[in-house]
């Protein structure tokens, strides 16, 4: 086990009696505690008792077991009386062979959806006096928070934790539990990062996942009975879910591969080969696109907003973007100027040859100068114009900034 509770490595015996890795890692501490707990299945209400209690769930032994997946409310009786109803989702059932019912009863483990302040403050008396709330400290290994610090965070949802303490939510969707299982086993072996998994045997299961949720990263089969992963993959962008999508599937597919990575997929994976190191390298490719892209978005954006002109010409001259200043200035719609020479907007005894080695040479110059409008007028400008260079110093365009100069 790992300081904080988390634990690599280990494996729990789930339905059906297959070992299931422990990937969860697990980072609140678990309590034997003999709780009395009562929910309502087809109608019926059942009681039954927990046979462990943290912060994201428990275990309850019963004689009835919810469906998988199936969300219900459950209320808790706290050992000084008082009464809590938690929104949980049954996580995995624990069926037993009739001739053992008597020796291990049945049961199910759950997965808490909605915290209840009465139920954290229980959770908190039996860990004094450190708390059970995890934050990540600078050695990267988990550590207390006072009560105070977890009330400021939105109890309502236990995801606010797992997305703020560094805990990488993933969804994992496939029809047969042998792939989740594949997936499951890869993930535990993944030794950078911190991830709680998720399955999810149904699209429609999946988008609701996705968006009470909000997994970071979605591992989709490819091909499910009612869906493809690539259907699935279009619903939740329209639908606004910004998640990483990275297809699962059983055979490498070239042509599957370039239609997925075309619509938006960050990555298509092959399941049969599928280990740690191609899963571990195929999400962190995937976070770091994903902050480049914002990255270049907001840039892009300020770029646009600016309210001087700016225009990126490659060492050709040919104009790859201008933003809205830079066409208004010079009377041309933004789509006229893209892909054409920036020296039509300058008279011909300006224009400069930018094969000339001295041009290719400039790193900064700054120069007070003519521009032509679309409509033939002319105006005074101030340009300052930078080299942009690859990683070995060639350069690969230049970056212009245009400020209309006016008569004092």
């Amino acid at each position: 086990m790992e300081p904080g509770g988390r634990v690599r490595g280990r494996s729990e015996k789930g339905a059906g009696g297959l070992s299931l890795p422990v990937v969860d890692r697990r980072i609140f501490r678990r309590f034997n505690q003999r709780l009395e707990v009562r929910f309502v299945v087809a109608g019926v209400e059942h009681i039954g008792i927990t046979h462990d209690v943290s912060l994201t769930g428990f275990f309850v032994h019963a004689s009835v077991i919810p469906a998988s997946e199936e969300t219900i409310p459950i209320t808790v009786s706290l050992p000084d009386g008082r009464r809590v109803t938690l929104d949980v989702s049954a996580a995995r059932n624990q069926r037993n062979p009739l001739a053992l019912g008597a020796e291990i009863p049945p049961g199910f483990a759950v997965t808490i959806l909605r915290l209840d302040e009465a139920f954290v403050g229980y959770l908190n008396e039996l860990e004094r006096p450190s708390s059970i709330t995890p934050s990540v400290s600078e050695s990267g290994t988990f550590a207390a928070l006072s009560d105070t610090s977890y009330i400021k965070m939105n109890r309502s949802r236990l995801d606010a934790v797992f997305d703020h303490r560094g805990i990488i939510r993933v969804l994992v969707v496939e029809d047969e539990e042998g792939g989740f299982v594949h997936v499951r086993t890869a993930m535990s072996s993944v030794e950078v990062g911190s991830y709680k998994l998720e399955w999810r045997r149904t699209p429609e299961s999946a988008l609701d996942a996705l968006f009470q949720k909000h997994h970071r990263i979605c591992l989709v089969q490819s091909e499910m009975k009612t869906a493809s992963g690539l259907d699935l993959f279009r619903q939740a962008r329209e639908r606004g879910s910004s998640a990483i999508f990275i297809l699962l599937a059983p055979l490498r597919d070239r042509a599957l591969e370039t239609r997925a990575l075309q619509a938006g997929v960050a990555d298509v994976l092959d399941l049969v080969t599928l280990d740690a190191n191609r899963l571990e390298r195929s999400i962190r490719n995937a976070l770091l696109c994903e902050s480049a892209g914002n990255e270049l978005r907001l840039l892009k954006k300020a770029i646009e907003t600016m309210r001087f002109g700016m225009m990126i010409k490659d060492m050709d001259g040919k104009v790859l973007f201008a933003n809205e200043a830079m066409a208004e200035m010079a009377g041309y719609p933004i789509e006229e100027l893209i892909g054409k020479p920036a020296r039509m907007l300058a008279p011909p005894d300006l224009w400069r040859d930018m094969a000339d080695p001295e041009a290719r040479q400039s790193k900064r110059w700054t120069r007070e100068s003519t521009n032509v409008r679309k409509d033939g007028t002319s105006f005074r400008v101030e340009l300052t114009s930078d080299q942009v260079t690859d990683p070995v110093g060639n350069p690969i365009g230049i970056v212009t900034r245009a400020e209309v100069l006016t008569e004092e």
